[in-house]
């Protein structure tokens, strides 16, 4: 494996695709969009238009490059969805339906300077610490706790975005149990 990560990427298209296939061939042959999401792990944009482009090639399809934690790329998504929707309407039932109003999509962004905004309250209780922070809880709700990859994401948004260290400074003592939603953890370094 490269490791840019670009041939774990390609692969994954290419397995993905295959198991479509095998699944239902009726869906295989269906018009489609790539959507390479958690580019924020990529590093350097000339690595993801690389990939988006040899994507391009391989699919035949639109691809779009997406963090759904940082939120870069959803502008260009939505629209890109709604093209895609408005197209098979129209292929299939010859028309589209007139909006009458258009809607607005608001984006949300998770970074570490969203906790320093925002406040965060420590209440102690006989089932440990319970942090309350809207920041931290939206990303622990969007966060599917039984799998382990999604696990390893979020520890490592945490560790980037400093949360033991600011529960430390609050006076959280390492080794004690932390509670973000539904979220259980013991604090250590």
């Amino acid at each position: 494996l490269l490791p840019d990560g670009r041939e774990e990427i390609l692969n994954s298209f290419n397995i993905l695709r295959n198991e479509i296939r095998l699944y239902n061939i009726e869906a295989y042959k269906k018009d489609y969009m790539v959507v390479l999401n958690k580019c924020d792990l990529l590093a350097g944009g000339k690595l993801v238009e690389g990939i988006k482009k040899e994507l391009r090639e391989k699919s035949g399809s639109e691809v779009i490059a997406v963090s759904a934690v940082t939120g870069k790329g959803i502008d260009e998504l939505i629209p890109a969805l709604h093209r895609k929707i408005t197209e098979y309407r129209k292929k299939v039932y010859g028309t589209v339906p007139v909006e009458k109003k258009e809607k607005k999509v608001r984006l949300y962004t998770l970074n570490g300077d969203a906790l320093k905004k925002e406040k965060i309250n420590i209440r102690k209780t006989p089932e440990g610490y319970v942090v309350e922070n809207e920041v931290l809880e939206r990303i622990v709700q969007m966060t599917d706790l039984e799998n382990s990859e999604a696990l390893d994401y979020l520890k490592d948004r945490f560790k980037k975005m400093k949360v033991a260290e600011k529960l430390k400074e609050m006076g959280v003592k390492e080794d004690s149990t932390v509670i973000i939603g539904r979220l259980v953890f013991e604090l250590v370094e």
